[in-house]
This record gives C-alpha cells, sequence and structure tokens, in this order.
C-alpha cells in the first residue's frame, strides 16, 4: 500500500515538473518573435516583454511606442528623447526603470512595471506544485 502510494506521488511530481518546463520555456518563442536588432538594445528585465512595443501582452496591434519605433524607421536612437506615452517620462527613462514606455499606466515611479507573463505563470506553477505535494502529504487518498 505504501509502495503504490510513493509510485503516484512520483508520477504526479513529474507531470507537474513537465508542466513547469513547459511553461517556463515558452518564453524564448515570444523574444524570437520580436525585431532581433530592437531585441538586443532592450534592457535584460524587458526582453520577453511584447508590450513593450504591443498594445497586448501576446503580441497584435502596435502601442504608441511600437507605432513611434515604425515611424522612425526602426532606429531605437531616434526614440530614447520622445516620451511616446506621454506620461511625462522619456522612453530611455522608462526603459532603464523597466517600465513600458507604450503605456501611460506604467511609469518609472509606478508599480505598474512590465511584468513577464511567463515567468509570473512559471511562479505560479510551483507555488500550486509545492501546495498540491503538501496537501497530498497532509491528506493521502483512500486506498
Amino acid at each position: 500500500m505504501l509502495e503504490t502510494k510513493g509510485k503516484q506521488t512520483t508520477i504526479y511530481l513529474l507531470f507537474s515538473l513537465m508542466i513547469f518546463m513547459l511553461v517556463t520555456n515558452s518564453s524564448s518563442t515570444t523574444e524570437s518573435r520580436a525585431i532581433p536588432e530592437y531585441v538586443r538594445e532592450l534592457p535584460k528585465a524587458l526582453k520577453g516583454v511584447c508590450k513593450v512595443c504591443h498594445v497586448r501582452a501576446s503580441g497584435g496591434p502596435l502601442n504608441s511606442y511600437g507605432d513611434d519605433f515604425e515611424s522612425s524607421g526602426r532606429r531605437t536612437s531616434a526614440l530614447n528623447d520622445l516620451d511616446s506615452d506621454a506620461d511625462g517620462f522619456s522612453n530611455a527613462e522608462e526603459l532603464a526603470a523597466g517600465s513600458l514606455p507604450g503605456d501611460q499606466d506604467s511609469t518609472p515611479t509606478s508599480k505598474n512595471k512590465g511584468i513577464n507573463l511567463y515567468l509570473l505563470m512559471g511562479g505560479a506553477s510551483v507555488l500550486l506544485i509545492i501546495a498540491s505535494v503538501a496537501f497530498r502529504a497532509r491528506n493521502p487518498p483512500d486506498s
């Protein structure tokens, strides 16, 4: 009986680990779809964040910073002094602080900075795995 519970727990943990790895490894796909020349110039914290240039976290339509990037001929140097989202901070200040230069609600002084969705999902997965293992340890299934 004890051996069966151990096997079930092992299988459950391996399955949970596979889900976690799928979620966390998918962040590299986002980065590869972005314009490589531009991504190289982004701060590390914003490299996988689509909302730097797009309205949605999954990409799609460009935000004001993305529009400025396109209209400048994709020259990032031309964007540094601009304030694409008209929030009172230059694009260079926002990027250096890890905030989104195309989102007026995301500023260097706000708590609404760019969040890497994949890291958030990975962290949530880890917490769920830990919670479920702890729950199963306290409440073993009836045989």
